[in-house]
């Protein structure tokens, strides 16, 4: 099965229909809109390095190369020999170019959200806008090939947060927090930009030592933040944790139908390390259970949480683990 290089509007055809084909659902319609705001010529022009799409006629692949690393995003398949042949593919440019290292699944960055499901075959409806999907054999064909788990990530849920609530409202009432106060930033609002760049270095910092990360500019941060939030619900929510003045931390989450449930989902919490134990996280905790409680959402998300980032021990302990999801990589001999 041999696999063609093509535009970008070949690949979004190829791309979309695929996306059809494998994951028949309700949910699909979101989903596939959020991911595809990310194929146009703008953001590709942002994101730099090269870029090169491959279809065959089952898989398709798209190939972001930067500073010796490739990263294989856009990643599907029909069936496990077209997905072995499109990495197959996919390896021999890497050659090509001298690559020495490769990261898979990532959508261009992993500031961009897609990994593979490692666990829990996905129900009709229960997908969360941007939450990874992944056919079973595509772990199979990756650990064939020698690409090594480096990342793990995990959805977590609970449909009984009220004693969460009143955990974080009793540990605000016993700490001394006369110095922290929440800020609700409004995404549209241009004054805000000067909240969006401290959001955007505080991030930096938070990833800066995970597996595949690279910086990318404060336009393309923009861009991958403001540009898919038109396909979640109204209901969005931007805090920015303050310590007098300065931003030390931040808070976003949304609602959304999950099971035809209303569901407040939790997409990012970062705190800066010296904040981490001084309480701040306990109000953007509060406000996060207090708007699912006056939206009378049935259940919590964290959706999307780095095992190894410090957010993760916010999870509480008693949630249930929903999914786990991988980043790949491959130590190539190519350079």
């Amino acid at each position: 099965m041999i696999a063609k290089k093509v535009n970008l509007k070949e690949f979004k055809n190829k791309y979309l229909d695929l996306l059809n084909q494998i994951y028949s659902s309700e949910r699909m319609e979101k989903l596939v809109s959020a991911k595809l705001s990310f194929l146009n010529r703008f953001h590709l022009l942002l994101l730099g390095g090269k870029i090169i799409f491959l279809v065959n006629d089952s898989s398709c692949l798209c190939i972001l190369i930067k500073k010796g690393v490739a990263y294989f995003g856009y990643l599907e398949s029909k069936d496990k020999f077209g997905y072995t042949k499109i990495l197959e593919s996919g390896l021999q440019i890497c050659k090509g170019f001298g690559i020495n290292q490769i990261y898979t699944p990532v959508d261009f960055s992993i500031w961009h959200s897609h990994r593979y499901r490692l666990n829990s075959p996905l129900k009709k409806n229960q997908i969360i806008i941007n939450q990874p999907l992944g056919q079973d054999f595509y772990l199979e064909v990756l650990k064939e090939l020698n690409f090594e788990l480096v990342s793990k990530y995990v959805t977590a849920s609970s449909d009984d947060f009220s004693h969460y609530q009143m955990i974080a409202k009793n540990k605000i009432n016993s700490k001394n927090l006369s110095n922290y106060s929440l800020k609700l930033l409004n995404t549209n609002n241009i004054f805000n930009l000067k909240y969006f760049i401290e959001i955007y270095n505080l991030s930096k910092n938070e990833f800066k030592n995970t597996p595949g990360f690279y910086p990318i500019s404060f336009l393309t941060f923009l861009f991958i933040y403001l540009v898919p939030k038109q396909y979640y619900t109204k209901n969005k929510f931007l805090y920015a944790l303050m310590d007098g003045k300065k931003l030390v931390g931040f808070i976003y989450f949304y609602t959304e139908l999950v099971e035809s449930k209303e569901s407040m989902i939790l997409k990012t919490l970062i705190i800066s390390k010296e904040h981490q134990d001084r309480g701040g996280y306990w109000l953007l905790n509060y406000i996060f259970y207090q708007k699912a409680t006056k939206f009378n959402c049935k259940n919590v998300f964290y959706a999307y949480i780095n095992t190894a980032i410090e957010a993760f021990k916010l999870i509480p302990p008693d949630c249930n683990i929903d999914r786990q999801y991988g980043l790949f990589k491959l130590n190539t001999p190519y350079r």
